[in-house]
């Protein structure tokens, strides 16, 4: 669990960099001069540059376990849920969603402007294949237990039930159902999580080894992975078929991977 909310600190910055959010101003402030407020036009990109100490170990949302390679599959990935830059829980990829009063049944609504990097629609039975990859032994997920609350994951996951009996269900393109095992009243919020997030199924099915290289990877994130050049540095663009592209404010990201604090911090003081 410890991971998990790591996993949850670092989306939130990294939503924070990347994505400006809109969020209602407090009573009692008020909106500074127009003159003050106009920022200087300029043609330069937007480029964040970031270093990290160790290689992703791979950009498969329903396998990753470690905090880097999550931190790269919320660049290029985006689940039901996500967490503004004030902790507050915000639809994503989800419109809208309800609930029934005990807490056992959830629905989401899929936005019908979500698609995915290859400008495929994001739909709710790419939700549905991905919990249900991810629920299968075979899979080997680190994180499978956190699907655990639906009715039936953790049956499917030990071998004593089938996968048409776990809990989440497209009823349409743009309708997921979901059935828990016990009221759980906070489901909303493990929907953020990365092991909820959806897949391209025909990129999964095509070549298993679809996660371990830029060229390879379909996401529905606000950035594409362009290079990855393993265990020197990767380098991501803004998407343009984001749903919400409007509001990224990046236009690049350049990672560069260095193992040694010292060093990054050298780099950083000498620009």
């Amino acid at each position: 669990m410890n991971k998990w909310l790591l996993g949850i600190s670092t989306a939130v910055l990294l939503f924070s960099l990347s994505v400006g959010c809109s969020s209602k101003p407090a009573d009692n402030l008020q909106s500074p001069p127009a003159e003050t407020t106009a920022k200087p036009t300029t043609s330069e990109p937007m480029v964040l540059q970031w270093s990290i100490t160790g290689e992703p170990s791979t950009m498969d949302a329903g396998i990753a376990t470690d905090s880097t390679s999550m931190d790269m599959i919320n660049l290029t990935f985006e689940g039901l849920t996500s967490v503004d830059r004030q902790g507050q829980m915000i639809n994503s990829i989800a419109e809208s969603y309800t609930h029934t009063p005990d807490f056992t049944h959830f629905t989401f609504t899929i936005r019908k402007d979500a698609k995915w990097s290859n400008g495929d629609p994001v739909t709710a039975h790419d939700f549905e294949y991905a919990i249900k990859r991810n629920l299968d032994p075979k899979t080997a997920s680190g994180y499978a237990y956190q699907l655990f609350y639906i009715k039936g994951g953790e049956d499917f996951y030990s071998g004593k039930g089938k996968q048409e009996d776990v809990g989440v269900k497209a009823k349409d393109d743009y309708t997921l159902d979901f059935t828990l095992r016990s009221p759980t009243p906070f489901f909303r919020e493990l929907t953020s999580f990365t092991t909820y997030y959806p897949l391209h199924k025909k990129t999964i099915e095509s070549n298993p080894q679809w996660a371990a290289e830029a060229k390879t990877i379909v996401g529905n994130g606000p950035f594409v992975m362009d290079t990855w050049e393993h265990k020197s540095k990767l380098t991501f663009s803004k998407s343009p078929t984001y749903w919400d592209s409007a509001n990224v404010k990046l236009d690049q990201i350049h990672i560069v991977i260095i193992e040694d604090n010292n060093t990054a911090l050298s780099m950083f003081e000498n620009g």
